[in-house]
């Protein structure tokens, strides 16, 4: 009943989706063993100013995890946070994680890496000036809180949960959360988190199989490994806190099929491969025409090459379009777009991106992409050989 306490308080906040609560309390249980599992599930606690994010931070994690627990404001570095882990298994919570600018953005980027690393364990080696490199551990639990979630790589997105929380607009919401405070405050206590955490480590065992039971049963339902194990470890920790049995496949499967996931996982995100599609089609490009320097899209160039001659589009006519995209390293005919796999004014244009170094290889990850037969003349400086994708993916 003391444990189930937990997930009744988190579930009592104002989320998007209810499922985010019982979510939240799995988290708090797995986090301070986090060394002690297989896979290290991360969450990303979004929603607007006012919503009870500092809420979750305040006075539900850190009441619950005490000691066990690392938090970082929003300027720390991935250096930072790794010299303060050095070889400790210790959850994170990273506050006001913002990417308002390049510089935070390239921070933030650098800081999931880091976490990547942590979900399935390993060991970063970093020089040092006098000749002995430093061996660092991560093995960690990480919890973002933003207003915005700055994830834009798919291994990540795989990786983190997003548990949102949403503006309750009820008349006497202040007093609610009033009185859910003061709930919490008489519930979290030392004592209560030591209970806790005494219970977690008594039942290790079963909740290390249990974690393995429910990985199992989400790969049956969602069909990816990588969501099972995000979702799954998750989800033993939330059971932990209605019972300390092992559940058998069955049950998780029944149980996991009733939720809907959307939300939480990236069942419904694209994947790298499709978001470079995306950003090719909507990289900007200048045109000379007839009528002057018009701004176009890469995208709305393949569509007048494709679409034939006499189609007029913002001033751009076949001929124009075919010669830019060529100049690019993109040439379309009429059921294929051949995209250069070395391109100088490619490259320049996917500058800070992913895929800067590297776009032959995600697309032909793409549906039906295949590898060019021969080498194949774009414009002078640019005779390669090309990855072609279907021309529907552009229209879709």
């Amino acid at each position: 009943r003391e444990a189930h306490q937990l997930v009744k308080l988190c579930e009592s906040l104002s989320w998007a989706n209810p499922l985010s609560g019982a979510l939240l309390a799995g988290w708090c249980i797995i986090a301070p063993v986090c060394g002690m599992l297989d896979w290290r599930p991360h969450i990303w606690l979004t929603g607007a100013s006012g919503t009870g994010k500092s809420t979750v931070i305040k006075d539900i994690c850190r009441l619950v995890m005490g000691k066990l627990l690392i938090v970082m404001q929003g300027h720390t570095t991935e250096a930072g946070i790794r010299q303060r882990l050095k070889r400790d298994a210790l959850p994170v919570i990273f506050d006001e994680a913002e990417s308002e600018n390049k510089l935070a953005i390239q921070r933030m980027q650098n800081v999931l890496s880091l976490a990547r690393v942590s979900s399935s364990g390993g060991e970063v080696a970093k020089g040092t000036t006098d000749g002995h490199g430093q061996i660092y551990t991560l093995r960690s639990c990480f919890l973002f809180s933003s207003v915005n979630v700055s994830i834009s790589e798919y291994a990540d997105d795989s990786r983190i949960s997003r548990l949102t929380l949403k503006m309750d607009m009820r008349d006497n919401s202040d007093n609610y959360y009033e009185e859910l405070k003061i709930k919490m405050y008489e519930t979290f206590t030392k004592e209560y988190s030591e209970k806790l955490l005494a219970r977690t480590m008594k039942n290790l065992t079963t909740l290390r199989n249990n974690c393995a039971t429910f990985i199992k049963a989400a790969s049956v339902v969602l069909k990816s490994r990588r969501i099972a194990d995000q979702i799954g470890t998750i989800l033993a920790g939330t059971f932990l806190c209605y019972s300390t049995r092992e559940i058998s496949l069955e049950e998780a499967v029944k149980w996991i099929k009733k939720q809907d996931w959307g939300d939480h996982t990236t069942i419904n995100a694209k994947r790298d491969e499709d978001r470079l599609i995306d950003r090719i089609a909507t990289l900007p490009i200048r045109v000379d025409t007839s009528k002057g320097i018009v701004q176009s899209t890469i995208g709305e160039l393949i569509m007048v090459s494709w679409r034939g001659h006499g189609t007029d589009t913002g001033g751009i006519d076949l001929e124009q379009a075919e010669r830019h995209l060529r100049r690019i390293g993109i040439k379309v005919d009429d059921e294929w777009i051949y995209i250069a796999n070395k391109s100088d004014p490619l490259k320049a244009l996917l500058k800070d991106t992913p895929w800067a170094s590297e776009w032959a290889r995600p697309l032909k990850d793409t549906y039906r992409a295949e590898s060019s037969d021969n080498i194949v003349y774009f414009a002078p400086g640019i005779k390669t050989r090309a990855t072609k994708v279907p021309i529907k993916l552009f229209m879709e």
